[in-house]
């Protein structure tokens, strides 16, 4: 990460709701929006993970067949294979970090929020073992693909 770009919120939009992206053509930049610390730092790790992939694909692809769509059960629309794959780093990453955040009882807006952040985990988990499942059935992953799945799937439990 070597940039955050900080956005201003259209006045129409709703209260609370926040913009967080990434893009291929900004390398290690994060773009994001205002919001309360626990979400910012998630759509950080979230968009950071997503530059972490595009990076990697800079060097070696993830897929050796990217035009076919799937399903996912982490999205209503069929995804390409990397999409999937993006999905499932982002999960495996935003897991690690609420499994910490719980832990931290001692800070009081963790404490505050304990219990959103066992459901946020909670969900978050069950939806990186579901993609993690969905990419174990995909052809078109390559040797690289694989071993990043690999390696997320060792961390799960």
């Amino acid at each position: 990460l070597s940039n955050i770009v900080v956005l201003e919120l259209p006045a129409n939009m709703p209260e609370g709701e926040c913009i967080s992206f990434t893009s291929r053509s900004s390398p290690g930049t994060v773009f994001l929006s205002n919001m309360p610390p626990i979400l910012f730092a998630e759509s950080l790790i979230h968009e950071s993970a997503h530059n972490v992939l595009y990076s990697a694909c800079r060097l070696r692809e993830i897929t050796s067949d990217d035009h076919s769509l799937h399903s996912s059960p982490l999205r209503p629309d069929p995804r390409p294979i990397s999409g999937i794959i993006h999905q499932v780093l982002v999960l495996h990453y935003l897991v690690d970090f609420y499994k910490g955040l719980r832990e931290c009882t001692d800070i009081p807006k963790v404490k505050r929020n304990e219990r959103q952040i066992e459901k946020r985990y909670k969900k978050l988990d069950s939806e990186l073992k579901q993609g993690v499942e969905t990419l174990k059935s995909c052809d078109g992953i390559t040797d690289l693909g694989e071993d990043l799945l690999q390696l997320i799937s060792n961390d799960i439990r």
